[in-house]
C-alpha cells in the first residue's frame, strides 16, 4: 500500500500499474496479482486503506487534552485536512473520478462521509447543548465540506500552513458561533 500511494501521489493513478508498484514495493508482480489480481482490486485497497489510515487517526484519542468538544471538532478537522493537503490536486481530480465511476468505492465513501459528520455532530452537541438538531447537522456538514472543499478553493500555490491555517480559522468561526440555535 505505500509503494502505491508513492506512485499515485507522485505520478497519478494512471500509473499505478502492477509493475511499477512491485518494483517500487521491491517484490516480484506475481506476488502483487497473488494477493490483487486486477489493477481495480489494487485501487480499491489502497483507497479502503486510505480511508481506513484516516479513521484510525480520528479513533485515536488526543493526549492530554482533556474532553474539550472544540479541540477534539478541530483535531478531527486537522486530520482530515492534513490528508487532503499532503497530496496533489491532480491526484485529488483522479482519485474523485475513479470513486465516481466505481459505485461500491461511493457507497464506501458516503459510508465514510456518514461517519465522520456523525462524530463532528456529536461533539457540536456537547459545545452547544441549546442548538437544534437541524443546527448541528447543518454545521456539522458545513465543517466537513469546508474540509473537503479546501483542494480545490484555496491556492495551491500557497504554502500548505497558510491554507491549514485559512480552513481552521474558518471552521474555528463557524463552531463558535453561539447565536440562537
Amino acid at each position: 500500500m505505500d509503494a502505491t500511494l508513492e506512485i499515485i501521489v507522485a505520478d497519478g493513478l494512471g500509473a499505478a500499474s502492477q509493475d511499477a508498484i512491485a518494483q517500487r514495493a521491491q517484490v516480484t508482480q506475481s506476488a502483487v496479482r497473488h494477493y490483487f489480481p486486477t489493477k481495480e482490486s489494487l485501487l480499491k485497497a489502497f483507497f479502503l486503506e486510505a480511508i481506513d489510515r484516516i479513521q484510525q487517526a480520528f479513533d485515536t484519542p488526543a493526549q492530554g487534552s482533556g474532553h474539550d468538544p472544540q479541540r477534539e471538532v478541530l483535531r478531527l478537522v486537522e486530520i482530515q485536512l492534513d490528508a487532503i493537503l499532503d497530496v496533489e490536486r491532480v491526484f485529488f481530480f483522479e482519485a474523485l473520478a475513479y470513486w465516481t465511476r466505481d459505485s461500491e468505492l461511493s457507497a464506501i465513501r458516503k459510508t465514510w462521509h456518514g461517519q465522520v459528520l456523525a462524530q463532528y455532530e456529536d461533539r457540536l452537541r456537547q459545545m452547544h447543548p441549546a442548538w437544534s438538531t437541524d443546527r448541528v447537522s447543518d454545521t456539522a456538514l458545513q465543517v466537513l465540506t469546508l474540509v473537503q472543499g479546501c483542494w480545490l478553493t484555496l491556492d495551491a500555490h500557497e504554502p500548505q500552513k497558510t491554507r491549514r491555517e485559512a480552513v481552521l480559522r474558518a471552521v474555528t468561526r463557524l463552531i463558535d458561533n453561539t447565536g440562537p440555535g
